[in-house]
Parts: C-alpha cells; sequence; structure tokens
C-alpha cells in the first residue's frame, strides 16, 4: 500500500504549474460553450438543440437513466422534466459556462456547468438511445471544479492578487485532473478495443465489418466518403487494423509520454476520417487531448526557485 501511494503522490501531486490547469479549463469549457451556442456547427443529433423535439415525445418512450433519476430524485422518481424546465437548465448553465470561462467564482460556476450538462445529456439519452461523446467532457469539467483551476488566467486570480494573496505559479493540486483525464482517455480507447474483439474477434479485422459500417452510416447521411471507402476492401482491412492497434496501444502513453506525440495524432486523425465518413461527432475530444501537452516544460519560466519550493505545494 505504501508503494501505491507513493506512485500515487509522484504519478498525480507533483508541482504542476497553474496555468497549465488554466488553459485546459478555458479549453473544455469554452468548446462545450460553443456546441451548446451552435449545436449544429459540429453535430447531427445535439441533445442542446432538439429539447423540443425531445420533450414532445410520448411519455411511454421515457425512461430515465440512473443518474437522471438521481438528479431529480427530490421531484419524484420517474419524474420528466418539462421542456420549459429543461431550457431554463440549458440558458442557466451557459451562464455558469461564461462565468466559468473567464474564471469568476470558478469552482461553483465549473460545478454548475457540469451538473447543468449531466442533466442535459442524461435527459437526451433518457428516450431509449444511448452515446457517449460528452462523458469525458462530463468528467473533465468535475474535476476541474474539484482543482484551483481558476487560480490563473482567472477573475478569481486578479482579485486574489489584488488583495495581495497572488497565487504560487506552480501547486502539487494542479497536475491531477490532467493526469486522470490522460488514464481515462487511454481506458477509453483500451475498452473500445476490447469491445471490438469481444463483440467480433479477430474477424473484426476482416475489412467486412468496416465496410457494413461505412455503407450503413454513409447511406444514412448521405455522405459520398463512406460508400467510396467501402468500395475498397483492402484499404478497409488496412484501417481496420490501425484504428484496432491505436486503440489497444493507445495507453502505452501512460508509461511513455513521448508517445503521446504518435498515438494522440494517430486518434484524432481516426476521429476524423470517422467523421467524414460516418458522421461520428467527437470533437469534444479535440481540445481535452491538451493534458497530454508536456506543459512542464512549455511553462518553464513560471517554475518557482528551488528555495520557494515549499509555498509552490500549497
Amino acid at each position: 500500500m505504501s508503494r501505491l501511494a507513493g506512485f500515487i503522490e509522484r504519478r498525480f501531486f507533483p508541482p504542476a504549474p497553474l496555468r497549465a490547469l488554466a488553459i485546459v479549463r478555458m479549453l473544455v469549457v469554452g468548446s462545450l460553450l460553443f456546441v451548446m451556442l451552435f449545436p449544429y456547427a459540429l453535430f447531427t443529433f445535439p441533445v442542446w438543440g432538439r429539447l423540443d423535439l425531445l420533450a414532445a415525445l410520448p411519455d411511454a418512450q421515457w425512461e430515465p437513466i440512473p443518474i437522471v433519476r438521481l438528479l431529480l430524485l427530490p421531484f419524484g422518481d420517474g419524474f420528466r422534466p418539462s421542456l420549459a424546465a429543461m431550457t431554463a437548465v440549458l440558458h442557466a448553465s451557459m451562464v455558469a459556462g461564461l462565468f466559468a470561462l473567464v474564471g469568476c467564482c470558478t469552482r461553483t460556476a465549473l460545478l454548475l456547468f457540469a451538473l447543468g450538462n449531466l442533466l442535459i445529456s442524461g435527459y437526451g439519452y433518457s428516450y431509449q438511445e444511448h452515446h457517449h461523446i460528452e462523458a469525458l467532457t462530463l468528467l473533465a469539467l468535475f474535476a476541474l471544479a474539484a482543482a484551483p483551476a481558476g487560480a490563473a488566467l482567472s477573475f478569481d486570480g486578479w482579485r486574489a492578487a489584488r488583495r495581495g494573496r497572488p497565487a504560487p505559479a506552480w501547486s502539487d493540486q494542479a497536475r491531477w485532473p490532467l493526469e486522470l483525464l490522460q488514464w481515462l482517455f487511454a481506458l477509453c480507447y483500451l475498452s473500445a478495443a476490447v469491445c471490438k474483439l469481444g463483440a467480433s474477434g479477430l474477424k473484426w479485422l476482416n475489412g467486412h465489418t468496416l465496410q457494413a459500417y461505412l455503407l450503413q452510416e454513409g447511406i444514412f447521411w448521405g455522405t459520398t466518403s463512406g460508400p467510396w471507402l467501402a468500395d475498397h476492401h483492402g484499404l478497409c482491412v488496412l484501417l481496420s487494423w490501425i484504428a484496432l492497434l491505436v486503440e489497444l496501444l493507445f495507453p502505452l502513453v501512460l508509461w511513455r509520454r513521448s508517445l503521446a506525440w504518435f498515438f494522440v495524432p494517430a486518434a484524432a486523425a481516426l476521429h476524423l476520417g470517422i467523421w467524414f465518413t460516418m458522421r461520428a461527432p467527437f470533437w469534444l475530444y479535440f481540445p481535452l487531448y491538451a493534458v497530454f501537452l508536456p506543459w512542464d516544460r512549455l511553462l518553464r519560466a513560471d517554475r518557482p526557485a528551488p528555495g520557494a519550493a515549499a509555498a509552490a505545494r500549497k
């Protein structure tokens, strides 16, 4: 247990630049605010833009998922909120997001922004259709809310400095949210590979499975790239192997950080290819990839002097 505790402390809690945490905060919050304000710019069926369509569905289709049941439990088990209520949640979440973006009352704003989007996303998945495109972003918001994400590049930080209580440039609470998201990314990709192999075994790599998906989604969404790619079996075999190997080996970035320079662009390229051929919108992953940047080197000028190490750990 002591070795495990030591590993966790060394990996998750060494001093790290607070500006890195602030930059990730602005990227994550800003990207989510953008898709909330312009839901059809990057998404095909965004829950933020079709609350009215969901509210018009009959009660028979309302099957709240567990997290929605929990969030709405004060109103009674199985309670179905009205369109007006969900619209109010949407607008309140946007306001909280704006506060989180500029770093005003940052922890509270991030928590409200995360809870609001959790309810909105869960509401969309309570009509017998489930996806997972927002999951990592929501987890990132909750992690940022528990960390000093508003200590730098924020109104909170400016106000603290004006009062003579400036935050240190580095803190041992600044790294763990970024490290946590790296591990979550690794688990997501690994689970995708395991699901492929678990469902189809090595048959998933024969190219025919990918061809079927390309034809199905390409015809449904009206893309020309999907059917075109499906017509090239050899290329589908190659892409099937590439996709599986990238997902299966992505966790190696946790042990050799330099591998992120290969695996992160490779994963991003996969998502871009999936979008252009099958319209699967994983755009919210792209700002999250910032957690893999070598922030310690990029913000080296912020590092405290050796004698100030104790201050950096507060």
